[in-house]
C-alpha cells in the first residue's frame, strides 16, 4: 500500500532473533531485485522479481543496507 500510495520503492522488514526478514514492492520502472543485487555482501539471501520480492539480513547490517539502497536509487535517478 505504501508503494502504491507514494509511488516510491518500498522496503520493509521485521527484526527477529536469527535474522531480519524483509519484503519490497516497486513502482513501475524500478527493479527491487537490481537494487538488492547492488548490496550482495549485506544480504544473507534475496529473491523475487523487479516488482516484488524478499530478503534476509543481519540487524548489524541494517544501516549499511539502507545506505546501499539509497545510493542505488539516487544513482539510478541521474
Amino acid at each position: 500500500r505504501l508503494c502504491l500510495s507514494f509511488d516510491k520503492p518500498t522496503f520493509i522488514y521485521k527484526i527477529t532473533e536469527k535474522e531480519n526478514i524483509g519484503h519490497y514492492r516497486m513502482p513501475d520502472g524500478s527493479s527491487g531485485i537490481k537494487a538488492l543485487g547492488s548490496c550482495p555482501r549485506l544480504l544473507r539471501r534475496y529473491g523475487g522479481h523487479a516488482a516484488a520480492g524478499g530478503f534476509y539480513f543481519q540487524e548489524r547490517d541494517a544501516e549499511k543496507l539502507r545506505q546501499c539502497l539509497t545510493n542505488f536509487f539516487e544513482k539510478d535517478q541521474i
